[in-house]
């Protein structure tokens, strides 16, 4: 079926009530979510973002039978779940709703029918990746999620702040997974420099960080040594400094690599257009 013979999923059915759910339980959710690389005001949760571009992707079934399936591979369906939860001195029982099944729900990403969706869109498009724009990406879920299906994407932001995320979270991560970068021999030679990056951390004891130092006194720092949750800035005079994109020290799990969150095989194809990069 051609995508311009008839209209999409989207127009007909959505699973609006799994979306919500699975949305609003992704807002706890903190390791290895894109939400920790930076703060943004308007980010989209992954769940509703991932749905909606399914729905949007893929042609409508015809049948109202068939809608209801292809609704429950997507969201899954809702059950009721009795939780006890203590309130003062008393024990209540509360009922709450949660999705089973489905490719929505945080930690599903791997699900297998995430490759059955990936592979029905291509032969909606005759075979071949969807190219799609986001000229508004700000904090990337969108795009993510549709590299996620196989798209070809193409993601911009006017503002500077939106498109250091975009880089960070859609290219980045397939350019640099997995490898170790030495830091730069200036930053090696400097005690003060090395000093103030390891209590950017804010988490060395006082016999770590002094172990570390004397570690740089000596030169007895591993090459390759860490990937830094910061970008070097360098400045004029010798003036430079780390600007910290994460408040965690380590990468998180999103990165795609042996540990991706990014399922399945990797996106043929994302740019980001706007801004150049001003470091």
């Amino acid at each position: 079926m051609n995508m311009t013979d008839g209209p999409r999923l989207i127009e007909r059915a959505f699973p609006l009530k799994q979306a919500s759910l699975d949305s609003l339980h992704e807002k706890n959710v903190r390791h290895g979510h894109i939400s920790t690389l930076h703060i943004w005001p308007a980010r989209r949760p992954l769940a509703a973002a991932r749905a909606a571009l399914i729905a949007s992707l893929l042609p409508d079934p015809g049948t109202p039978e068939e809608r209801k399936r292809l609704v429950e591979k997507i969201g899954g369906v809702v059950v009721k779940k009795i939780e006890k939860k203590k309130i003062g001195e008393r024990t209540v029982e509360v009922e709450r709703e949660e999705t089973v099944g489905g490719v929505l729900h945080w930690g599903r990403e791997a699900n297998p029918d995430l490759q059955w969706f990936r592979q029905e869109i291509r032969k909606a498009y005759g075979g071949r990746a969807p190219k799609l724009l986001d000229p508004f990406a700000g904090g990337g879920a969108i795009p993510l999620e549709a590299m996620r299906l196989g798209c070809e994407v193409t993601a911009s932001d006017i503002n500077p702040v939106a498109w250091l995320i975009l880089k960070c979270t859609l290219e980045y991560p397939q350019k640099l997974a997995g490898q170790h970068r030495p830091l730069p021999k200036f930053a090696l030679a400097s005690t003060e420099f090395m000093e103030g990056f390891f209590r950017s951390t804010g988490k060395l004891t006082k016999k770590q960080l002094e172990r570390n130092l004397r570690a740089v006194q000596e030169n007895l720092f591993p090459r390759p040594m860490w990937t830094s949750p910061g970008i070097f800035v360098p400045g004029a005079g010798g003036c430079s400094s780390v600007l910290r994109l994460t408040s965690s020290d380590s990468i998180p799990l999103w990165i795609p690599g042996p540990q991706s969150r990014i399922s399945g095989p990797a996106p043929s194809r994302a740019k980001i257009a706007g801004l150049r990069s001003p470091f």
